[in-house]
């Protein structure tokens, strides 16, 4: 759930920077390659965890072994992408954002609605 979180995180940061004409499309094809993915893991990971029922098979030790690599694997050729970038659309200063959000957590806070 922790790298969902991230995920979104990271493709709200990349979207800002994209085309009016696009909009939207990279949070889609995130949404959809994740839909795929997990579908096809959770096949995956029925077939292969029926050892004892159809003779062949990994332990549920070597499955987690590959789920705790799998995620490796597909993000190293990608680190070079996720170093911050900055998009044309943001101008304004590191200390106006600061003050921007803490301005907005602080109208946040005095919602009724927090409490």
């Amino acid at each position: 759930i922790f790298s969902d979180v991230v995920t979104d995180a990271i493709v709200v940061e990349r979207s800002r920077c994209e085309p009016e004409n696009s909009k939207g499309s990279m949070q889609a094809t995130g949404y959809a390659s994740r839909f795929v993915g997990s579908l096809v893991g959770s096949i995956l990971g029925t077939c292969v965890y029926n050892r004892d029922r159809w003779g062949w098979g990994l332990t549920i030790a070597e499955i987690f072994t590959i789920n705790g690599l799998f995620p490796v694997i597909v993000v190293l050729p990608f680190l070079f992408s996720l170093r911050e970038t900055t998009c044309a659309a943001t101008t304004m200063s590191q200390i106006e954002a600061l003050k921007m959000q803490c301005k907005i957590i602080f109208e946040t806070l005095c919602l009724k609605a927090v409490y």
